[in-house]
């Protein structure tokens, strides 16, 4: 077992005599899922619409079943069921238990409705369609389970949801090949998450673990090449035994890996998993899905993530927001300037324009507006008449506080959901960024020479 995120990392046989309910696992990665449970031992119950061949897409549920037979599987049992039907869904858990023959241990949420069309045009019933199955059927499920699941003492739901639930930022807006048209999916799969999280926590005591897990890249799967096939990029396409892999993690994972919204990449490297095939009998020599880019497009995207960032925490919406809070307008260089006093009040022009890394020009610029608000004072060294001292007022110390403990509140809220090593993680590469920054010239002497 993984020591730092309680995951399980020995295998491949991590989930023997344990019964399984996979949905969507006619094709693509509930399939994949499906076969990969079976190979570590589950019995399980494969759900979907489509029992045999011959359908729009390619696969059936005899298909999965034909294939976890052949690699050697254990016992398997199929539920035909429409997941936009209350009623017909109502049905599955008690038929899966009764053909697996006891109560149910994991859950996997797969199946999903996904329908492109833009928000304006978009009708009524094709909304209630995908929220139906994108979001009720899953906690329809779970609440199927759960009392068993409470009953033994543990239990292991897993949704699995999209980074289409992730807000854009902008303007601009990098929206991508599916444009807006994929927006009302991911508000379907942002109710998912928050549920997820919500069950989490509300069944931490009971040994129940819940999580959401979204491929990294785009999984190639049946439903995937009919909806945006032949648009997406080589290099930002995911391997479906790494999202498999990532999926079953969860699957057995430890009571305390619970309430998360994660990626498959960041499991496997928590991890630090190897990639199996579906019957687990074998390693992939399997790539991370930006490993083909040049260092160019990577930096590229690092220089455009930054300039989000640096948007979104300095913008001038974000000061706005700050300045009502806080009862006073403060700028990205005050809040440098008064963060400075904080720590080392009082300081000469020079002084304060040296700690925070400004031009002494805008330094005093910066002290005068505070000045004017009344959040700092100049008044004259006590041992040197000619030299002015910058120092905070109370009204700028108390500014400067609440400052401190919104963004601290912000943070908190906006890191939640992040597991510990997550948030390690970003520390570390935050730290090693700035002090790289800081030993990093600009622009070089020769350049500079030059």
């Amino acid at each position: 077992m993984d020591q730092v995120t309680g995951i399980e990392t020995t295998g491949p046989r991590r989930v023997v005599g344990r019964r399984a309910v996979v949905t969507g696992a006619s094709r693509g990665i509930g399939a994949g899922i499906a076969e990969r449970l079976a190979a570590e031992g589950a019995s399980v119950a494969i759900v979907a619409r489509t029992a045999e061949p011959g359908g729009k897409l390619v696969g059936s549920l005899r298909d999965t079943a034909a294939r976890i037979a052949a690699a050697g599987g254990g016992t398997v049992a199929t539920v035909v069921a429409d997941l936009t039907d209350p009623d017909d869904r109502a049905r599955i858990v008690p038929e899966a238990t009764a053909a697996l023959g006891g109560p149910i241990d994991i859950l996997v949420n797969n199946a999903a409705a996904a329908i492109y069309e833009p928000l304006a045009t978009i009708s009524l019933r094709r909304r209630r369609l995908m929220f139906e199955a994108n979001v009720h059927a899953p906690l329809d499920l779970a609440q199927a389970v759960i009392p068993a699941m409470v009953e033994a003492g543990e239990g292991w739901i897993v949704n699995i949801t999209s980074r289409a639930a992730r807000h854009w930022v902008g303007p601009p807006f990098g929206l991508g090949i599916t444009g807006t048209t994929i927006a009302e999916y991911g508000a379907s799969k942002a109710a998912l998450d928050r549920i997820g999280n919500g069950l989490g926590a509300e069944l931490l005591d009971h040994g129940i673990r819940v999580n959401s897990i979204a491929p990294r890249a785009a999984v190639m799967s049946e439903g995937a090449e009919a909806l945006v096939g032949g648009r997406v990029d080589p290099d930002k396409i995911e391997s479906l035994e790494h999202m498999v892999e990532a999926v079953v993690a969860l699957c057995c994972c430890a009571r305390e890996v619970t309430g998360r919204t994660t990626i498959s990449h960041d499991v496997l490297a928590e991890t630090d998993l190897a990639v199996r095939s579906l019957d687990a009998r074998s390693l992939m020599q399997t790539t991370s899905a930006s490993s083909a880019r040049s260092i160019d497009e990577e930096l590229s995207d690092v220089e455009r993530s930054l300039e989000r960032l640096f948007r979104l925490s300095m913008g001038r919406r974000t000061l706005s927001r700050q300045s009502v809070a806080v009862g006073a307008s403060v700028s990205r260089a005050g809040y440098a300037v008064l963060r400075t006093l904080d720590d080392q009040s009082p300081l000469s022009m020079g002084e304060l324009a040296s700690r925070t890394h400004m031009d002494p020009a805008v330094a005093a610029r910066q002290v005068g507006v505070l000045e004017e608000d009344g959040l700092v004072r100049r008044s004259a060294h006590g041992g040197d008449g000619r030299v002015r001292i910058i120092e905070r007022t109370d009204n700028g110390a108390d500014v400067y506080r609440r400052i401190v403990a919104m963004r601290t509140d912000f943070m908190s809220r906006v890191l939640a959901d992040w597991s510990p090593p997550e948030r390690r993680r970003l520390a570390e590469v935050v730290d090693r960024l700035v002090d790289d920054l800081q030993h990093q010239p600009f622009v070089s002497e020769e350049e500079l020479d030059g």
